[in-house]
């Protein structure tokens, strides 16, 4: 249960109520509790790890032995050793418990990879909640949510999910001051002459959520994360243009990165069996986000087919993230290396030869990435994302907001907008394009036996 409300809104006392209402049922339940921090609202995995430290009545100051004890005796009272012992070893990574990886092999492998360390760690907490559930009622209180931070509140929404059979129940609390600090921003854009947008970064459970953000007095528009997150999938990205379309209505918005996740060439290449991979799904996905409805936002670097930095030294990294965790979560630094313009080898041109360098290293094959070299090949990631940018804008102002689903089979996305049709081919095999009259771009070349996987398509329907 989520409760908004204004400060003095009685909402610690709906917690205590909550409480005496159970006990008086005849039900004790174990409750934990934790407070958004403003100061660090964002941090990753902030509000499970104070969730946490209160459980197991960890401190700041002590040794991390002390610590390393406490937690694997918190987390045993319910688990057999063997399953507590996992479980704490990756709990301990979020609440400065770290044990040490020698003869952990697993712990050695999630250390070494972010995703895999993600997915333990979400198991983890998801097995430590399943034990408490089933030994009696659960309680999980979260004040002041608005300060929280979003793998947090995905890894409790995980577990409400897996054990929604269990006596499992969550009441978050938050303030939504925010909303009128909006207002108070729009009324005084209003006053000014002129085009101007209020353009907010929000994270939110939902494209629902998302929208109260642009109502008529407040935002003009939200980026929309909902494709970023959304895995190479059909009819995962169907949803998501159903979801978003239905909830944003006039205003949707398409983000395929920005400055806090791993850069989509990366994530499109995880998995994938042949190299090459991440790159192409990079151009089929801007292209077919090109053809909806709304605005498309580019993050600096895409348009080179930048890929994530992962091997920056500890000694030169600056995201907040990497030293609270003491290396563990690598943090955004990835995304967030400066830009090559020129020349052969760092700085390429993003600094003056002989000045200070950037604040985060280039890799020297960057050199293959650079602005320079890209406008010089007319097959470059650079070239591909002028070329599909100048087309949609001759095209954009004939289309239709409205976006019909067109027959294809389940791993194809192909919708019109009018005389518009875009064809996106996520799986691994060839597949037909619907009748049309022109084809108008294409994110990679075609073969006689139709669109290639990994490839979407522009044609023209008459």
């Amino acid at each position: 249960m989520l409760v908004t409300a204004g400060a003095g809104a009685g909402k610690s006392r709906l917690r205590h109520e909550l409480l005496r209402a159970l006990r008086e049922r005849g039900l004790v339940p174990e409750v934990w509790m934790a407070r958004g921090d403003p100061i660090a609202a964002g941090s990753a995995f902030g509000t499970l790890a104070q969730l946490l430290r209160g459980v197991a009545g960890l401190f700041d100051g002590e040794i991390p032995e002390v610590r390393r004890q406490k937690l694997l005796a918190r987390i045993g009272r319910n688990l057999r050793v063997e399953d507590a012992t996992r479980v704490a070893q990756f709990l301990g990574e979020i609440v400065r418990a770290e044990f040490t990886a020698e003869g952990r092999p697993a712990l050695r492998a999630a250390r070494n990879d972010p995703t895999l360390m993600n997915d333990q760690l979400r198991l983890a907490w998801e097995d430590l909640v399943a034990a408490e559930t089933a030994a009696g009622p659960l309680v999980i209180v979260l004040e002041d949510l608005q300060w929280g931070d979003l793998p947090s509140i995905r890894f409790i929404d995980s577990a409400l999910r897996t054990q929604r059979h269990r006596p499992l129940f969550v009441l978050a609390l938050a303030r939504p001051e925010v909303h009128d600090v909006y207002r108070e921003w729009r009324k005084l854009l209003d006053r000014f002459d002129g085009h101007r947008m209020l353009v907010g970064e929000v994270w939110t459970d939902s494209v629902e959520d998302l929208a109260r953000y642009v109502r008529g007095d407040e935002l003009h528009q939200c980026f929309n994360f909902a494709w970023l997150e959304a895995p190479w999938d059909a009819a995962a990205f169907r949803g998501v243009i159903d979801d978003t379309l239905a909830a944003l209505g006039a205003a949707p918005t398409w983000v395929l990165s920005n400055h806090d996740v791993v850069r989509h060439v990366t994530r499109y290449a995880e998995g994938a069996p042949e190299p090459g991979v991440g790159a192409a799904r990079a151009r089929a996905a801007v292209l077919a986000m090109l053809a909806l409805p709304g605005s498309v936002y580019l993050y600096q670097g895409e348009e080179l087919g930048l890929p994530e930095v992962k091997d920056l030294p500890p000694e030169v990294r600056q995201d907040p993230t990497f030293f609270r965790t003491g290396g563990e979560v690598p943090g955004r630094d990835g995304c967030r290396v400066p830009l090559p313009w020129s020349g052969s080898r760092p700085p390429f041109g993003f600094s003056l030869t002989g000045s200070a360098a950037p604040w985060l290293p280039q890799p020297a094959d960057w050199a293959e990435l650079t602005v320079e070299r890209q406008l010089a090949d007319p097959e470059s990631m650079l070239s591909f994302y002028r070329r599909a940018l100048a087309l949609r804008r001759s095209l954009v102002g004939a289309l239709p907001a409205r976006v019909t689903w067109l027959d294809s089979p389940d791993e194809v996305l192909a919708f019109a907008r009018g005389d518009l049709i875009c064809v996106l081919n996520c799986g691994r095999g060839h597949v037909a394009l619907p009748p049309h009259r022109a084809m108008l771009a294409a994110s990679g070349p075609l073969t006689a036996d139709g669109l290639p996987p990994d490839t979407a398509a522009w044609l023209a329907a008459r």
